[in-house]
This record gives C-alpha cells, sequence and structure tokens, in this order.
C-alpha cells in the first residue's frame, strides 16, 4: 500500500508540474510598442500589420523568459521576431527600464553561432500553455532576409567560395537518389534526366558518369560552371548544363523518364506543377527530396520554402501515383544535419488503362490534353468501352474524331456551348439592382432535340450602373421589355468539317442625337469562319424550324422611316440611316446573321441580337461642321502597322 500511495503522489505532481496556464502575460509599455513598430517599418520595409504582430509575438518570447520557458542566452527567436527584439535593445534605455521594471535585472542579448530551428521557441511556449500565438509570424522573414536567400548574388558567393561556404551542405550525389537509382537500374537506352536546380552539378556529374544521359540548369551561372569543368574533367559527353530561370526553362512534353527536384521550392509554385507532369513520359519519375514540417523544432533553421507538411507533396501531383514515400529523420543535403526529411518519389501511369466493365460514362472536363494525349486517350481500352463522355479539346474537328474512333459512344455527342452576351439597358427609373428579367431566360433547342437535350440558362447578374449616362450594364440578361432572340446551329460545317462560330459585333448602349438631322451609322461585323455576314430588322414573327419566334416584341423598327442596308461584300457592313422630328428614346432592334460563302442566300447558321438606344434631343445652338479636307463619312485608306495621324478642323456657326 505504501508503494501504490507514492506512485500515486508522484504520478499527481507530474501531472500538475507539466504545464500552466495560470501565468501573467508580459505586456510592452505603449512607447516601446509603437517604437519598435516604426523601427521594424523603417529599417527592415515591413508593412504595420505585420511589425505590429510581431511585436505582439515578442511579448510571448518575454513572457518565456520571465517564467524561464527559455533561455535568453542559448534561445533566440528566428526570423522577424528577433528584429523586433534587436530594435527594442538597440534603444538602450528604454530596454534597460523595461527589463529592470518586468524582470527585475537587465535581459542580456549574446549572438550565438546559430539560431535554432523557427519553431523551436514557439513549440515551448506552446507546451507551457500559452495559445493565442501566430505560428505565421514565427515563420515570417523580413524583405531583406527573403531577398538574402533568394538572391542570385547569394547562391553565386555561395558557389565560387564552395570550400568554405558549401562546407555544410552535402557535395556528393543524394543519398536517396543513389539508393533509389541502384535499386530501379533503369535502361541507360533513350532514358532523359532532367536535375532542376542542379547547383554545382553533384546530382548530375554522378548520373553521367553512370552513362545516362541529363540535362540540369540552374540560375546560378558560378555553380553550372562548376558542373560544366566537372563534365569536361571526366569527359562527360552525356551532360548538358544550362544556366536559366524555372520561368524560361522549357520543359517540353512526354520528354523525361526522370525528374530530381532535390531541396529546391518549385513546388510551391503551382505554375509549374502540371508542366512537370506533363514533361514526364508515361511511366516517368519524379524524385524529391525537402524537409518535414517538423524540423522547423529542431536545433537548425531551415529554409522554409523548402519544407512541407505530412503528405502534402503527393497532394501537389495529384496525377502521379505514389511509389515512395517517407519521412525518416536522416541527415539533410541542405545543412548536412540530422533532422527529419520528406522522400517522395512518383509515376505517370499509362493513360486510361483501366478495364472494368462498369465504367461507361466519364467527365474529363477539368483536364486539359495536348493532342497527343488526347489521340492516346480515345484508343485506350477505357476510351473504347466509354459510352458518355464530357471532354474539353484543342479543336473542334477532334468531335468527328471521337465519333468515328470511340464506337461505343451513344448517337449523341455532348458539346460545350460558351456564351457571352452584354447587354446596356437605358432605364433611369432601374438602377443595377432593380433591374430583373421577368421573361424566358434560357437557351433552348429547337431541332435535333432527344431526351437529354437541355436548356441552357443565359440570365446573368447586374455588374454596373451609371447615373450620368441612365445606363444600366449586365451580364447575359434579358431585357425587362423586349425579347432577345439567339439562333446557333451546332452541326458539323460541310465546308470546315468544324462547328461554326457565330459571328461578333458591337455597338455603344446608347446614342445621343439631335433631331431634324440625316444620321448615318455604320455597324461593323465580323466572324472568324470567313463567312458572309449581314444584318436585317428583328422581327415580332420571325420563323425558326416552323416555330414562330417574337425577336423584338413591341419595338420593332422603333424609328419612323429608318434604313438599313446589310452589304455581303468583304467588309461585312451594316448601315443604319434615320431621322427624326421628336425627341424622346427609340429602340433599334437587329439581328445579325452568317452565311456559308458557298450559299449566301440559303439558311443562316446563326442569328444574334443587337440592340441599342437613340436618344434624340432638341439643340439650342447650331451643330458643328467638318471643314478641310476631311468631310462626314470620308473613308481614309492607312496602312498596317504604320502610325497614322491627321486633323479632323470643325467649325460652328
Amino acid at each position: 500500500m505504501q508503494v501504490a500511495t507514492g506512485f500515486l503522489f508522484n504520478c499527481m505532481f507530474l501531472i500538475f508540474g507539466v504545464s500552466s496556464t495560470n501565468y501573467n502575460q508580459v505586456k510592452l509599455p505603449k512607447n516601446d510598442f509603437q517604437y519598435i513598430i516604426n523601427n521594424l517599418q523603417i529599417k527592415y520595409k515591413m508593412n504595420y500589420e505585420d511589425a505590429k504582430r510581431c511585436v505582439t509575438e515578442l511579448e510571448h518570447f518575454y513572457t518565456g523568459i520571465k517564467y524561464k520557458i527559455i533561455d535568453n542566452m542559448l534561445d533566440h527567436p528566428s526570423t522577424a521576431i528577433k528584429n523586433a527584439w534587436e530594435s527594442h535593445i538597440i534603444y538602450t534605455s528604454m530596454y534597460f527600464n523595461f527589463t529592470h521594471s518586468t524582470f527585475g535585472t537587465y535581459v542580456h542579448y549574446q549572438p550565438i553561432e546559430h539560431d535554432k530551428g523557427q519553431l523551436n521557441i514557439y513549440n515551448k511556449l506552446k507546451t507551457f500553455g500559452i495559445n493565442n500565438m501566430n505560428e505565421t509570424i514565427w515563420l515570417l522573414k523580413t524583405l531583406q532576409q527573403q531577398e538574402h536567400y533568394s538572391s542570385l548574388a547569394t547562391w553565386n558567393t555561395y558557389y565560387m567560395e564552395s570550400s568554405t561556404s558549401l562546407s555544410n551542405f552535402n557535395q556528393k550525389e543524394n543519398r536517396f537518389l543513389k539508393n533509389f537509382i541502384d535499386e530501379y537500374k533503369p535502361s541507360f537506352h533513350d532514358f532523359q534526366i532532367l536535375d532542376i536546380a542542379m547547383g554545382q552539378g553533384r546530382n548530375s556529374i554522378w548520373l553521367a558518369q553512370k552513362g545516362y544521359n541529363v540535362t540540369g540548369f540552374d540560375s546560378s551561372i558560378e555553380g553550372v560552371q562548376i558542373a560544366k569543368k566537372q563534365a569536361k574533367h571526366f569527359n562527360l559527353t552525356t551532360l548538358q548544363a544550362y544556366v536559366t530561370t524555372i520561368e524560361e526553362f522549357h520543359f517540353d512534353v512526354e520528354q523525361w523518364d526522370l525528374i530530381i527536384c532535390m531541396y529546391f521550392p518549385i513546388i510551391n509554385q503551382t505554375n509549374y506543377l502540371r508542366r512537370i507532369e506533363q514533361s514526364l513520359k508515361y511511366k516517368g519519375l519524379l524524385i524529391v527530396e525537402v524537409f518535414h514540417w517538423d524540423s522547423l523544432n529542431g536545433d537548425y533553421i531551415i529554409p522554409l520554402d523548402i519544407t512541407y507538411r505530412t503528405n502534402s507533396i503527393p497532394l501537389l501531383f495529384p496525377n502521379l501515383t505514389t511509389l515512395i514515400y517517407e519521412e525518416p529523420t536522416d541527415y539533410s543535403d541542405f545543412g548536412n544535419k540530422l533532422t527529419k526529411i520528406i522522400r517522395y518519389v512518383g509515376q505517370k501511369q499509362p493513360p486510361f488503362q483501366l478495364k472494368h466493365t462498369s465504367i461507361r460514362e466519364l467527365d474529363l472536363k477539368c483536364v486539359k490534353y495536348t493532342n497527343k494525349q488526347y489521340a492516346v486517350f480515345i484508343r485506350s481500352p477505357l476510351g473504347m468501352q466509354c459510352e458518355v463522355l464530357y471532354i474539353h479539346v484543342q479543336n473542334r474537328t477532334c468531335i468527328v474524331d471521337l465519333v468515328q474512333t470511340m464506337g461505343n459512344l451513344r448517337l449523341f455527342t455532348t458539346i460545350t456551348i460558351k456564351l457571352k452576351q452584354t447587354y446596356s439597358l437605358a432605364n433611369y427609373l432601374w438602377p443595377c439592382l432593380s433591374v430583373s428579367g421577368s421573361l424566358i431566360d434560357t437557351l433552348d433547342c429547337l431541332v435535333g432535340c432527344d431526351s437529354i437535350t437541355t436548356s441552357i440558362y443565359v440570365k446573368g447578374t447586374c455588374i454596373n450602373y451609371d447615373f450620368g449616362l441612365n445606363v444600366t450594364i449586365s451580364q447575359s440578361i434579358q431585357s425587362i421589355t423586349y425579347p432577345l432572340a439567339t439562333y446557333i446551329n451546332l452541326a458539323v460545317r460541310s465546308d470546315n468539317g468544324q462547328i461554326n462560330s457565330s459571328s461578333i459585333t458591337s455597338m455603344s448602349p446608347l446614342i445621343t442625337v439631335p433631331i431634324n438631322t440625316h444620321q448615318i451609322f455604320r455597324i461593323r461585323m465580323t466572324g472568324i469562319d470567313n463567312d458572309i455576314i449581314k444584318c436585317r430588322w428583328a422581327n415580332s414573327t420571325s420563323i425558326v424550324a416552323s416555330i414562330p419566334i417574337d425577336e423584338c416584341g413591341g419595338i420593332c423598327q422603333n424609328i419612323h422611316s429608318t434604313q438599313l442596308y446589310s452589304s455581303s461584300n468583304i467588309d461585312n457592313n451594316c448601315t443604319l440611316i434615320f431621322n427624326t422630328s421628336i425627341t424622346g428614346y427609340y429602340v433599334i432592334a437587329i439581328q445579325i446573321k452568317d452565311f456559308m460563302p458557298s450559299d449566301p442566300n440559303g439558311t443562316a447558321l446563326s442569328s444574334i441580337p443587337l440592340q441599342f438606344l437613340v436618344h434624340s434631343i432638341q439643340l439650342s445652338c447650331n451643330l458643328p461642321i467638318i471643314v478641310g479636307d476631311l468631310i462626314n463619312s470620308s473613308t481614309l485608306y492607312v496602312q498596317a502597322n504604320v502610325t497614322f495621324s491627321t486633323a479632323i478642323i470643325a467649325q460652328t456657326g
């Protein structure tokens, strides 16, 4: 019983002695707090909010000193919080008064050989019970620190003084890479290797000595020169080394059998993730070694840009199959210290080799394929058994190839239609948020429809209101007073094997003109299929596929005696001529149609609406007239890529 009682007493003592949240947070005097913020802003170019957060975390650091959780002679905060502490110290009298009033003695600062891991002190304080800390600030670097680490000049200096400055850096081949190659034993024949950020070429040289074709690049000219000298010394003709950046390097598509990325933050650059995956050949390998997040709690400063949490690396490469993932405690190349690291090997699998008979429908809209990948897919086992397919292709002719090659596709194909219509509604009584469509808001199938054809919702949301012009602008929203009609023919064209692209036109939403004047407006129309484009008045009784369609409601040809001319020549011009003697608002409703050049008077391939308002006003003065060489309605011919200038002279009566 005595033993049991003593054991219980010891356990209770340990439980209550590990941690305590009963502490008084150290608070800096207001003047001290503001002074440090100002110094961080001026000396270290920090913004106000980051500087303020740094000083708050400095208070937590001081709390740790007060309760002897950390030793100010051995434990120095890293990154920006250290700069905050140093800023406080250099104001000697202020720091002296603060430390004596808070700690009862002067708290000394003595430079140490190296700072501990960025989160070493943070985790000590957190274990003590300080839970309101900001982990991000403990990892924050000042602008100077960021520039120093990423500076090309810094790396060039490292490599120029490699005998001393790289003494803590592994200058031999990476151990993980060596063990993997020795075990995997890839064939030397046509096996292409890319070494990202090769540095002085330690891995590239070793691989080239084994007989592999290696391409390496680095932004440091000094590092690449060392690699080239070594390659020449060992007569390595299979090694190519380039001075370039990750932004400028051309990865190509399906080029590499193995890509090496050792202690380089490329995997933080999401713009390059897909480029790496695409540049791998099928069954190609990506091998990565970086620091684990836990290493930030160690005894040494770790570069944050090459530090990752558990399982984050495989998540960055979703299109690769993980062959190896491990988190050992081993000697790192960067710093050559015993710490926790991440090792990863991913492989690009041949596409669509699944043969499970239950897979009948594929949704691949989120994947971008090259023409080569697309050709592989449609002839793969999975492609051959597919019945329903959703896919983006680079060329519309691929749709025909899909139907002809994938024999099990059903007798319909799904086509993605992208519509962008901007309507500007002149209505000063209806500000932006009040405009809402009350008529049909969908694009519906008229001919060739079946049970799976769905309507396209085209009603948009209001994006702007101009009180000066009384113009409400909305994206894909239908008028509240009159209809708009759009026709699209999705059949493959007989002349180019592609689906038709509709015409393109634009017009100012509101035109102000004086009454009793002869007005001429030329409406430009264009297209990408070199079609003949015409315009006509919108019609309230238009017939499309034997179905009556109201294109304009009660505003068809709203201005009396207005004339509309459409030319079918190469300039695709639509000319509107009108003259009104009555002030007010008038609506112009036009349909723009495109025709195949071989059948300019046949059935239109598409018809898009163009509607705008004309505001006729009474002028209190005479209109200006154009004088000089240029007159109204003149045509000027300008040579392409040549600067043109002229003068337009107007005169008032």
